[in-house]
């Protein structure tokens, strides 16, 4: 069966995305509290992450996604991986304001 590029690499985008968003919450905590979650739970990053400023519920859908994108037996859809993009863009969007204020 061949799959559709946007549907066959759904998941390789979708981790991406999942990276980028946890990595601009990190900074965006760093920046505004001088650290950030090291704990391997994820609900302690979203906790800390509202404790600086950030849209902590963006950062909360992330590692569901992040769980079926690297370990899901079905691949993620476009439109899910889609909104892994968008979720990521306002954490990474919080964190540059924060780097470099209007």
């Amino acid at each position: 069966m061949v799959m559709h590029p946007q549907v066959e690499y759904a998941d390789v985008v979708a981790t991406n995305a999942i990276h980028a968003g946890i990595a601009a919450s990190d900074a965006l905590c760093l920046i505004t509290l001088g650290g950030h979650s090291k704990a391997d739970n994820h609900v302690d990053a979203v906790r800390y992450l509202r404790s600086a400023g950030g849209d902590h519920t963006a950062l909360g859908r992330l590692p569901t996604m992040k769980t079926r994108a690297g370990y899901g037996v079905q691949s993620l859809t476009v439109v899910n991986a889609t909104r892994c993009i968008e979720w990521a863009k306002k954490l990474v969007a919080a964190a540059e304001t924060k780097v470099s204020p209007p």
